[in-house]
């Protein structure tokens, strides 16, 4: 039975029970007429998490929305599989208006998403974080698009590009930019997207015209641009505005203050900054690359002066990729953006047991982290040299080539030694060239930190023999309502008047993995800059978080503001799933730079579920937005 207005996380296709989908229809559903659908892709096949992203868009437009269990990033002959079955099954059970099909995707999703609305006639598509198939953008195209981008997604540039080039040949199209990296948007980002192609149907004339669907659209549109502080994106969501709405409604004062806006010193200095951080994005990849070459490098040897030399110009030189000329080559990413380092299906060479061929590497990772916290640029090029190496490790791994991928997957792990999916595809590495017991270890160590992929694991484990699996999966565990960070580190030492004040220790959950730790508040205030104090379940031994919990909530605070209450579980930060991080609460860790000491004006996303509350709603905290709490005394920064 499909209920209107309820999530429901798998429906099977009727013709092939090895494809399913999640779904949601919107709570006015019937079947007396015909309904506009949004066909989800998600990079990992994960349906249920695309749908919830669209869920409220999707009640508020009158749109059904439906996620592929299966349709995962590449190669192409799954993802067709996956679109075909998802669009027969659909048609079958439900009453679809064949003139609104659309399609959504993240990464290599949308990607996907492009490619299934081309050869397919759909009315639109939403791509987040990603473009076409090999980056490509057709002469021609004939459907609305809607592109989404984090502000440090290293896919940002490419986003812009599509942009430009979507305007270049007249074709519908709009950008929207949030504050955080390689993610599905926010859910406000997502309602806008999905209202854009509802405007799009009518100025089409797909739908008949709804003057006060239109009008309330157009007045939160001014609302939001007179509230913009920044005075380039103020410019360009003027120009959106005004395309937008062009013969809908009312645009000549803000097409005024476009045009009051584009000489202006702010704009000027917004596009400055874009083209700076481009570059230096670049400058950091094009570093990264002769790094790269340089673990690569075959032990010096009689006669191999020459290729040496050669290898470090080739790598000094090296400039991003605006492309793979081949997108069904089975890349996870699907032909996008390539990063800078010279590509090879040879084999690594091993170099002396006293060498540490990654030591240039690591050097310039520490350099490039740092940066990171401040520069976005370097966030970019920090996260698209850590997916690149994925993707090329997964590629390589579906090629049958362990060796190389492992060799990959080593540089994926110096950058991210917490990311589940590392340690899992290490784990595929191992088994594949012929080392069960290294493989066990390396899927009890992706378990543990988090690892949620189930088909993928459990075809795993039936590769090696595992029934039933070797980690108790920690959803299992309760999880009582304690303080549960550690201790403070020595290296944070707040003001002597912010003395630590550790709260009673709390006994482990059990005698397994998971365990608890005692609380940690500074001077009686929540320790975070944004008035939360958190809960954290955390795997014994490994120090992956788990889980995440507020704990308290500061009087008056942006928290407080946000209607985040005790008992609220966080499940992402900035866009990061919660049980990416490790426990570790200093300035200088992850969790550290995105709650502890920032400044005025600071900002984190987190995606959220309340005790009494059914699905998930996107909260966006800013420091100091609640004038009434100062957290820490903190203070406006220096000019």
């Amino acid at each position: 039975m499909l209920t209107p207005g309820t999530l429901i996380p798998r429906v099977t296709c009727a013709d092939d029970p090895g494809q399913s989908y999640a779904l949601y229809l919107p709570s006015g559903y019937t079947a007396d007429r015909a309904w506009p659908i949004v066909y989800c892709f998600d990079p990992v096949a994960r349906g249920r998490l695309a749908v919830e992203r669209f869920q409220a868009a999707a009640e508020r437009t009158g749109m059904i929305v439906a996620g592929s269990n299966n349709s995962r990033n590449g190669p192409w002959g799954i993802v067709t599989a996956a679109i075909e079955a998802m669009l027969r099954d659909t048609h079958r059970r439900l009453r679809l208006d064949d003139r609104r099909l659309y399609a959504a995707g993240f990464s290599g999703g949308a990607r996907a998403a492009c490619k299934v609305a081309a050869a397919h006639g759909f009315a639109g598509v939403v791509a987040c974080g990603g473009g076409f198939p090999g980056s490509v953008v057709p002469p021609r195209v004939d459907f609305a698009l809607y592109g989404t981008a984090g502000g440090a997604d290293f896919n940002y540039g490419e986003m812009r590009d599509l942009d430009a080039a979507l305007e270049s040949r007249g074709a519908a199209h709009r950008l929207g930019i949030f504050d955080g990296g390689h993610s599905w948007p926010p859910v406000p980002l997502a309602q806008d997207a999905l209202e854009w192609l509802k405007l799009q149907a009518m100025r089409s004339g797909r739908m008949p015209r709804d003057q006060a669907f239109i009008d309330d659209c157009c007045r939160r549109r001014r609302q939001a641009i007179a509230t913009e502080p920044d005075g380039g994106e103020a410019y360009l969501a003027c120009l959106a505005t005004v395309a937008d709405f062009a013969g809908l409604a009312d645009t000549a004062e803000i097409a005024a203050r476009a045009a009051a806006l584009k000489d202006s010193k702010a704009v000027r200095r917004y596009f400055k900054a874009e083209r700076k951080a481009r570059v230096q994005e670049d400058r950091w990849l094009r570093r990264l690359g002769a790094a790269i070459a340089e673990a690569r490098r075959p032990t010096p040897r009689p006669g191999w002066d020459a290729i040496d030399g050669e290898l470090r110009r080739d790598a000094a030189e090296d400039e991003p990729m605006s492309g793979d000329p081949n997108p069904d080559r089975g890349n996870p990413a699907f032909g996008g953006r390539q990063r800078s380092w010279p590509q090879s299906d040879d084999n690594w060479p091993t170099p002396p047991d006293d060498a540490d061929r990654f030591a240039e590497l690591r050097s310039l990772l520490r350099s490039l982290t740092r940066e990171a916290a401040t520069d976005v640029a370097a966030r970019r090029a920090l996260e698209g040299a850590f997916v690149g190496f994925f993707e090329e490790a997964r590629a390589r791994l579906d090629a049958g080539k362990a060796a190389d991928a492992a060799s990959y997957l080593e540089l994926a792990a110096i950058m991210r030694p917490e990311a589940p999916a590392v340690a899992f595809e290490m784990a595929r590495a191992a088994a594949l060239r012929g080392d069960p017991a290294q493989a066990r270890v390396k899927l009890e160590a992706a378990l543990a930190k988090g690892y949620r992929d189930d088909p993928r694991i459990e075809d795993l484990k039936s590769d090696l023999g595992l029934s039933p699996p070797s980690v108790p999966l920690p959803p299992s565990v309760p999880l009582p309502p304690a303080v549960l960070l550690p201790p403070p580190r020595q290296a944070f030492a707040p003001a002597p008047s912010l003395a630590a004040e550790p709260g009673p220790p709390a006994p482990a959950v059990d005698s397994g993995p998971v365990v608890r730790m005692r609380a940690y508040t500074v001077a009686a205030r929540p320790l975070t800059s944004f008035g939360l104090a958190l809960n954290l379940v955390a795997v014994r031994g490994t120090r992956q978080v788990l889980r995440i919990f507020v704990h308290a909530v500061a009087p008056d605070s942006e928290a407080d503001a946000a209607g985040i209450v005790p008992g609220t579980e966080i499940l992402s930060l900035d866009g990061r799933p919660a049980g990416s991080f490790l426990v570790a609460f200093d300035p200088e860790s992850e969790l550290g730079r995105l709650l502890i000491n920032r400044r005025r004006g600071d900002r984190v996303e987190l995606v959220v579920v309340t005790p009494d509350q059914i699905g998930t709603r996107t909260v966006v905290l800013v420091v100091g937005r609640t004038r009434r709490y100062d957290p820490f005394n903190l203070q406006d920064p220096a000019p």
